[in-house]
């Protein structure tokens, strides 16, 4: 072969192994077409979720909640048989499942519904299982988790905030028009020094209560006798409402000591 047809042969060549150094280096790069339309049709199913506006804001957070919990244990251990698997007679597992497209997005990574017998009732109980022959794509497992968490993070954004709650204890026993209320704010930080300081001011205001009320008492025992002192021709001394507070009669010198 001359030189003049050997070197078109050798360009021939280098353009063919540069065309396959080219197809490598993008296989590379481009994940596999089954790969990519799992991401999109999990990445749909939960969007189409979180803007569904027959079920309420509170509890497609709370879907997406738990959601990502069990996403976030496939991330870091997907080999465990625990996280592989769902128990359907759980209610929090129950109130998520029974969203059709969250059940088709589980379907989606690989769980399948089976039987299991409970060792303690032995009763059939549903579970949801990744059998331990199917592998997880790491990369689509920390795809939907990261959706969604974002959608977990949209949702809860849009829910009322609850207000502080407030304790009101009312103090003093009995009925009274005008009771005295002692308000503290409720928490959990309190130390023991403060607990007792509270409980020591509503003891005092107890007690302030109580004695308002035994003189209110005797105010009003004391104002009976004297309209009846006042008014009774009949009325014969006895024993004072001073002497009543005391405990005690008022007696003479004579009735104590005779003649």
């Amino acid at each position: 072969i001359s030189k003049t047809h050997r070197k078109p042969q050798l360009e021939i060549k280098d353009q063919r192994k540069q065309a396959t150094n080219k197809r490598d280096k993008k296989s590379r790069t481009i994940p596999a077409p089954s790969l990519v339309s799992t991401q999109i049709m999990s990445a749909t199913l939960l969007s189409t979720f979180e803007h569904d506006v027959n079920v309420s804001s509170r509890e497609k957070a709370e879907c997406f909640k738990l959601l990502r919990i069990v996403l976030k244990n496939l991330t870091q251990s997907p080999n465990e048989a625990k996280f592989r698997q769902l128990k359907l007679s759980n209610p929090k597992i129950q109130a998520m499942t029974r969203h059709a497209i969250i059940m088709t997005f589980l379907q989606s990574l690989k769980f399948q519904q089976q039987n299991s017998t409970d060792e303690e009732t032995g009763k059939a109980q549903p579970l949801l299982v990744i059998p331990p022959s199917v592998s997880l794509d790491s990369t689509v497992v920390q795809s939907c988790y990261a959706a969604a968490q974002a959608a977990y993070d949209r949702l809860a954004a849009t829910l009322p905030r609850p207000a502080a709650t407030t304790t009101t204890t009312t103090i003093g026993a009995g009925t009274s028009s005008n009771p005295k209320l002692l308000q503290h704010q409720t928490s959990s930080t309190l130390s023991e020094k403060q607990k007792a300081r509270i409980l020591s001011d509503q003891k005092a205001i107890e007690e302030k209560e109580e004695t308002r009320k035994a003189r209110k008492r005797t105010a009003a025992q004391i104002k009976a006798d004297k309209f009846v002192r006042e008014n009774d021709p009949d009325w014969k001394p006895g024993v004072s409402a001073a002497a009543a507070k005391a405990g005690d009669t008022m007696l003479s010198f004579r009735d104590k000591f005779g003649e």
